[in-house]
């Protein structure tokens, strides 16, 4: 039989909401149960990490600085603990069912979650936040549900982080995740961190907000700069970078970064699941030109799958870009601003970069004399980037930091030149020069492959266009739908609502395990399945510009039909199609005790039944295993 321990519990909660009052509303605007009452919390379960030795890492990243290596913040530390490994759900005032764990790395100035395994019903939400409650992150929802599994928070200040599931207790479905891993970030914390310390946080004094009346005329292009927390192997790193316009004008989400931001110090790669598990801040800024008391709204995405890049590491950086696309369309409250870019090789006069120093809100550095054809660290040709000199301004002398890494610099007509490499400036060096990998020569030159090249992603169409402006996205159509219920008994039929936006005009739909497999209707009705499990649906919409596909996965799920109900000695199942050959079962009271089980031989194809050893009167839990499917749970009616 499948293990019970957690089980109970969790089956014991459902039978209380049969004779408890009252439905629980999980609050729209993000606040847990746990985050507004701190007063349970000396109850919690605490994981503690073995804390991290910093004095080494310190040592290497001084050694690092500016020399084309990413900005270390924090290394990740093994957990590895499944949301079902603790039976730690509370049923609360509302009948909301609540499951907590605090995680703590002794000493870190900020920690994150990362997850695998990572999947959340439909009604669930999760949410993470610190002991002093001065950060909250969440709710995480089945939107944020990835093919892949993967899933990653912002950093929380602080040494420890609660992360706190909660639904109404009326969901049967269970969430599924494995909190993997815990970040202990020891530099690079955002400004009010409780533990910041100034000798290795934090960017020069020097440095200009991107709010300044030096950002007044770039309005638009920093809507189009994100902050990104980078994970390689074990390893986080902040870096900056810009999204880019293409000519197809499809506003597909690409991101120009530099090449060295997907490496760490010993030049391994992000790997394809690290990348998953990557974390991109929009509009992570202060709204004045002064820095704010607390931290900005974190507007954040999680996941890029790369394109294109050198992928040379040091020995021949090239022109040190790489090009991502994000996981998932960004959001229309972001208001994100897709820059534009310039591939002809001729020197600006004058213009800016906008970029995240030491991961801190967003600044931005002036040039106001023409930037020079270069050379970085003399293992590049002459010709692969821009050498740049800042300016004194009128609120500071803008340079850039370890994190600006990967940031773009516009020319004076506000088209993108290059990405960020390295150099010496600082606000003890302010005329020292900084390096721009050239756009120009990304463009086509490193390679003769689509993987070593902007060209092919960035001009689709073949258009030979030198030069394209930035633009919002007020064209992209976006997939979404959702069914009129995603658990039903075998045999019976569901109704898909389409809520794609930028009005879509065609119309895929795909229902494995369906009947129809497949249709062309905007709203399908009566689609019927035939067969327990758990099935995929896939939407995919077009309007005249754009396209976009939707799928979720193991969104239907279908469960076997129980008759009769009210019931006496038996019951019967009808369990569609399947290829299983046993059926396991459990009888539990109002009070979660098991009050018998068996094992049933499925000998009819449609149909399996269960007779119970004596008769029963009152109301009960049927909880049935068929395979390796999750477990069905019925409401019984018995009577002697």
């Amino acid at each position: 039989m499948p293990l019970r321990l957690p089980l109970k519990l969790f089956l014991a909660q459902i039978i209380l909401l049969w004779v408890l009052q009252g439905v629980a509303q999980i609050n729209s605007g993000g606040t847990s149960p746990g985050f507004a009452d701190k007063s349970r919390d000396f109850a919690l379960i605490t994981l503690t990490i073995p804390p991290l030795e910093i004095d080494q890492l310190v040592s290497e990243d001084e050694a690092a600085a500016r020399n084309g290596i990413a900005y270390r913040i924090g290394i990740l530390l093994p957990v590895n603990v499944r949301v079902d490994d603790l039976p730690t759900w509370e049923l609360l005032p509302g009948n909301i069912q609540q499951w907590r764990l605090r995680v703590k790395t002794p000493g870190a100035l900020a920690t994150a979650i990362y997850f695998s395994d990572f999947y959340l019903p439909r009604g669930y939400r999760l949410y993470l936040y610190n002991d002093d409650r001065s950060r909250l992150l969440g709710g995480f929802t089945h939107e944020n549900n990835h093919t892949d599994g993967l899933f990653a928070t912002g950093l929380i200040p602080g040494e420890s982080v609660i992360v706190e599931c909660v639904s109404p207790v009326g969901i049967t479905e269970r969430p599924r995740f494995i909190i993997s891993e815990v970040l202990h970030a020891y530099r690079g914390v955002d400004l009010n961190s409780p533990k910041k310390k100034p000798d290795i946080n934090g960017s020069g004094a020097c440095n200009v907000n991107v709010n300044c009346s030096e950002g007044s005329a770039w309005k638009d292009q920093k809507k189009g700069v994100v902050r990104i927390m980078t994970r390689i192997g074990v390893t986080a790193f902040w870096c900056s970078g810009s999204l880019v316009n293409n000519t197809l004008g499809d506003y597909k989400p690409y991101l120009l970064t530099a090449d060295h931001c997907l490496r760490n110090n010993q030049g391994t790669y992000a790997s394809v699941a690290n990348l998953n598990q990557w974390v991109f801040y929009f509009n992570y800024e202060s709204e004045t030109c002064l820095d704010p008391a607390i931290n900005p709204p974190e507007k954040s995405m999680t996941g890029a799958i790369l394109k294109a890049n050198t992928g040379e590491g040091n020995d021949n950086m090239g022109s040190d870009f790489s090009l991502l696309l994000l996981n998932q369309h960004i959001p229309t409250e972001y208001q994100p601003y897709y820059n534009g870019w310039s591939r002809v090789n001729a020197p600006a006069q004058s213009g800016v970069s906008i970029h995240h120093p030491a991961g801190e809100i967003k600044k931005i550095s002036t040039y106001t004399t023409p930037l020079i054809s270069s050379y970085f660290n003399n293992i590049n040709q002459q010709n692969m980037y821009w050498k740049v000199q800042w300016a004194a301004t009128a609120n500071g002398h803008g340079v850039t930091e370890g994190g600006s890494s990967g940031a773009p610099i516009f020319n004076n007509e506000g088209l993108l030149v290059g990405q960020l490499t390295g150099g010496q400036a600082s606000c003890t060096y302010p005329l020292s020069p900084d390096y721009y990998g050239k756009f120009s020569y990304s463009w086509e030159s490193f390679g003769t492959i689509p993987s070593k090249q902007l060209k092919p992603w960035l001009d689709p169409m073949n258009s030979g266009l030198t030069q394209l402006r930035g633009s919002y996205n007020t064209i992209q159509v976006v997939a979404n739908f959702m069914a009129d219920t995603t658990v039903i008994s075998v045999g019976s039929t569901i109704t898909f609502i389409d809520y794609s936006t930028n009005n879509p005009i065609e119309w895929s739909w795909r229902f494995p395990g369906g009947t129809p497999i497949s249709s062309t209707e905007r709203n399908p009705l009566a689609i019927k399945y035939s067969a327990i499990g758990e099935f995929d649906v896939q939407l995919a919409v077009k309007n005249q510009l754009s396209a976009d596909t939707l799928l979720r996965k193991k969104y239907i799920r279908v469960a076997p039909a129980l008759y009769p109900n009210p019931a006496r000695e038996a019951v019967n199942l009808l369990l569609g199609s399947h290829k299983e050959n046993f059926l396991q079962w459990e009888l539990h009271n109002t009070h979660g005790q098991v009050m018998e089980h068996g094992e049933v031989e499925i000998s009819e194809l449609y149909k399996a039944g269960i007779e119970f050893s004596r008769r029963y009167d009152g109301i009960f839990l049927l909880s049935v295993w068929i395979g390796d499917n999750r477990p069905h749970h019925y409401k019984l009616g018995l009577l002697k």
